[in-house]
């Protein structure tokens, strides 16, 4: 029986480029800059390409798992460094960088279905974050959110997603066996695969419709969160079926 639910946080609960192009708007005007929709494009891009370079596209990489944070930390300066010379912003990289992580903290861009779905689980289900983002950042946007009960920030656990070992101290922690447990999230290899490694039952949302390109295969696959309460209903009549 599912007792407890673990949600990835961006592009699962938030959105993810909604809250960077709010950040980096905020953080542009504080430096006297005005962003239109060509800087504001031009720099989510350069964020994508800086997260590559840092390898941080690929957490199971034994490497990038050592130093994650680190290098997630460098890849914001190098964003900021390059935001400072093609848009003429007043401070030093390492003070924008900063100023980036304090105001993600306050982007809460949840997607539609996020409050509604999350509130009917809420009394039933055990509901908690698994994220690889930086705790200074993603523990107030989570706060702010109100809608989980745990929140587990791999800064904070001491291992990343897709580590085994990130998942089953989760469950530790929360004393729940891994087969009761769900995870759901938009990454086949970090979320998706990960979990399932530990033991947990796993569930991809695919909110683009995407194909899946790798070898990973999900439990049960969903486009939006709406389809998540009438999967869990199915999957305890089931179990109810199996036990009786």
């Amino acid at each position: 029986m599912i007792r407890c639910i673990f949600f990835d946080v961006d592009d699962t609960l938030m959105d993810y480029r909604s809250a960077e192009r709010q950040v980096l708007t905020r953080l542009m005007r504080e430096q006297g800059a005005e962003p239109d929709e060509a800087a504001l494009d031009n720099l989510w891009e350069r964020s994508w390409f800086y997260w590559e370079a840092r390898g941080l596209d690929h957490p199971e990489r034994v490497a990038v798992h050592r130093d994650y944070h680190d290098r997630a930390r460098l890849a914001v300066e190098d964003l900021c460094t390059y935001a400072r010379i093609h848009y003429g912003l007043r401070d030093l990289p390492a003070q924008l960088s900063s100023r980036f992580v304090s105001l993600m903290g306050e982007a809460v861009t949840t997607y539609d279905d996020v409050p509604e779905v999350l509130s009917a689980l809420k009394d039933r289900y055990l509901l908690c974050a698994a994220s690889n983002a930086l705790s200074e950042s993603q523990r107030p946007r989570l706060e702010k959110l109100g809608l989980l009960d745990h929140f587990f920030l791999s800064e904070e656990v001491g291992r990343i997603k897709p580590s085994r070992a990130f998942f089953l101290r989760a469950c530790t922690r929360l004393h729940v066996h891994p087969r009761e447990c769900l995870m759901v999230g938009d990454s086949l290899i970090a979320d998706v695969g990960g979990a399932a490694k530990a033991g947990l039952q796993t569930c991809w949302l695919n909110r683009a419709g995407r194909d899946n390109a790798t070898r990973v295969r999900p439990h049960y696959t969903i486009r939006t969160l709406h389809e998540l309460p009438p999967l869990l209903s199915r999957l305890r009549t089931m179990e109810g079926s199996e036990n009786a």
